[in-house]
């Protein structure tokens, strides 16, 4: 009897996963973003094309007077949308990239207050996969043909994972649209439209979009691990988002060096989203690459916190590289370098004389006001002192003799 209860214990201890981790199985969901708020990240915009473009051939016919096409994806491998006005709006996309637009199934849409909500549609991705999106307009007018168009991913892989004895629902989403859901980033995010995965960490049965605020965020573009209720696990999504394998692993460390001053870092890394908060001095950190999305700089004057906040344009914290057992030294902070980028463009100002109105082109020059940190981080221009954000600065402009012809504010927006 003894020696049947050991062969059970052995047996246990080999026929399931280890605590803690495994392969997941996944399946597709169909949702709309107000329904889940991840899908939010993978939403962009289609180019508007003028006129017909060369690589469309045939078209439906009985096609109303008023039409737009729209481009989708990279200009080497770019797909066709044709979108029709009226009462009952229709898209043609070219699902095969082949030119022929005749062929294609109508998508209908559906008009409301803010404008069209289009049926889920299925647009070509890479390696010849397809992929299922939804499209939207905010043309309100029925007589005008869509101005604008939009897409998002119409669904995403889920499934249940198993980690440290709890459970918890999890997502995988295509974010870049390609038909992969394996698309791990080559280099520094230029948005989060990047293949992701999402868990329900506070378990509300809602997968959220991407919030700084939360430690971790439930959404994270796909990396080479996550930590979970602090542990760290190592994340490999089959290509075709048909399960997702979690295991144990270790990050190797380095240390950050960001200068002597109060400061908060949120960054994506190949280790997850990282909010990284500084008093001055070392900072502990994962190893590997990182590129800043958020930061905070603050500084008390004794009645009040002074706070600068990153750019869109990150400057040098767009991608930096955290060496195994190295310091990274990237003081940011004062001293501040104010400047201004120089655009000048044309403009048309009408005037009135005896014979009517007179158009004339004249140059218009842009400035935009640009603060720049000792390691070249840029700062957002608005600064705030508590809860009240200060004045935009003033400018000058002056000639060769130093002799004033310009002078006037900045303004936010």
């Amino acid at each position: 009897m003894r020696y049947l209860v050991a062969v059970a214990v052995v047996m246990c201890a080999v026929s399931g996963p280890a605590l803690g981790q495994g392969t997941f199985p996944l399946e597709f969901r169909e949702s709309k973003m107000e329904e889940t708020p991840a899908l939010g990240e993978t939403y962009c915009s289609c180019s508007r094309s003028v006129g017909k473009p060369d690589a469309v051939g045939s078209v439906p016919g009985n096609l109303p007077e008023q039409i737009t096409y729209f481009r989708f994806g990279p200009d080497d491998a770019a797909t066709w949308v044709l979108a029709t006005s009226g009462t009952k709006p229709v898209l043609y996309v070219d699902s095969d990239r082949d030119g022929n637009l005749a062929e294609e199934t109508p998508v209908s849409g559906t008009r409301g207050e803010s404008g069209i909500t289009f049926a889920g549609a299925s647009v070509p991705g890479a390696d010849g996969r397809s992929v299922r999106v939804r499209m939207n307009s905010h043309t309100r007018e029925a007589s005008q043909a869509p101005g604008c168009l939009h897409m998002a991913a119409a669904g995403y892989r889920t499934g249940q994972v198993r980690l440290a004895g709890k459970t918890y629902r999890v997502a995988v989403i295509d974010g870049d649209l390609s038909g992969r859901y394996d698309d791990v980033p080559a280099g520094p995010l230029p948005d989060r439209r990047v293949d992701a995965v999402v868990f329900d960490r506070n378990g509300n049965g809602q997968f959220e979009r991407f919030d700084p605020t939360g430690n971790p965020p439930e959404w994270s573009p796909l990396a080479k691990a996550l930590a979970v209720d602090g542990a760290w696990y190592a994340v490999t999504v089959a290509a075709d988002g048909s399960k997702i394998d979690l295991s144990p692993t270790q990050p190797t460390y380095g240390h950050l060096d960001l200068g002597p001053h109060r400061l908060t870092l949120g960054a994506f890394s190949d280790f997850g989203y990282q909010r990284i908060e500084s008093q001055g001095g070392k900072v502990r950190v994962p190893a590997g690459r990182y590129a800043a999305v958020s930061l905070e700089l603050l500084k008390s004057d004794g009645t009040a916190d002074w706070r600068l906040q990153l750019a869109r344009d990150p400057g040098r914290l767009g991608a930096f590289v955290v060496e195994a057992g190295q310091t990274f030294s990237m003081p940011l902070g004062p001293p501040l370098v104010p400047t201004a980028g120089v655009e000048q463009t044309e403009g048309v100002v009408t005037t009135s004389n005896l014979v009517g109105p007179d158009r004339r082109s004249i140059p218009i020059v842009r400035l935009d006001y640009r603060l720049e940190g000792r390691s070249g981080e840029r700062y957002a221009p608005a600064v705030m002192k508590g809860s009240t954000r200060v004045p935009p600065p003033e400018v000058e402009i002056v000639d060769s003799t130093g002799k004033v012809i310009y002078s006037g504010k900045f303004a936010y927006g």
